[in-house]
């Protein structure tokens, strides 16, 4: 796009974008107590997983692979959010994600040590 429609699109994106955030409610709450809820919800999956090496079972399923795409995003990226920051301050469930890299993406962590 060209500079002048950047400039011209740029703030009606940004006004969508908020109105989408309210209507989903987060948009609704103070900068502290979005923190605060992602938070209570990093808690809530390092209690449910616990020591065990997966979710539900003995091998990973689909709840496994659910939380890991939304857990590898927090804790492997270098995102310096609060929540990012705190998931990584669990070790069950960093030890979580370190286990889904191997096993979903073997190659991924073949690349990662060379």
């Amino acid at each position: 796009m060209s500079t002048p429609m950047v400039a011209l699109l740029a703030p009606l994106i940004r006004r969508s974008f908020k109105k989408h955030l309210f209507e989903r409610g987060i948009a609704r709450h103070t900068p502290e107590q979005v923190a605060a809820m992602g938070r209570d919800d990093v808690d809530a999956l390092a209690t449910s997983l616990g020591a065990r090496e997966w979710f539900v079972a003995d091998q990973p399923t689909k709840v496994d692979a659910s939380a890991f795409g939304l857990l590898a995003a927090s804790i492997r990226s270098p995102m310096m959010t609060p929540v990012c920051t705190y998931a990584r301050s669990k070790p069950n469930l960093v030890a979580f994600v370190d286990r889904g890299l191997a096993r979903f993406f073997p190659e991924h962590e073949a690349a990662s040590r060379d």
